[in-house]
């Protein structure tokens, strides 16, 4: 099954709303590469997925809530490069 940006869940973040940090649902920066493959991008800023995980132990991390997504839909998460993970089926 291809996914699409779209498909994505909404994911708690923390966003600036009228000069207070607030939580809020937000979707993961996604597109489609060039393989037509569901890639969410770790450039945005969004802390969804991180390589270097400088903030976070200096490990790679992806927001447990995507993989459990991930997981529900018989996939997986890839780190395409540093900016990138991408969705494959299991």
């Amino acid at each position: 099954m291809k996914f699409k940006p779209e498909d994505l869940p909404l994911l708690n973040a923390y966003d600036w709303v009228d000069g207070e940090l607030v939580e809020v649902k937000k979707r993961p920066h996604g597109f489609t590469n060039d393989d037509n493959v569901l890639t969410v991008s770790a450039e945005v800023g969004d802390g969804f997925a991180d390589y270097y995980g400088e903030f976070r132990g200096g490990c790679p991390y992806i927001d447990p809530a995507l993989e459990k997504w991930a997981h529900e839909r018989g996939h997986f998460w890839e780190w395409v490069n540093p900016g990138a993970i991408a969705l494959y089926e299991n």
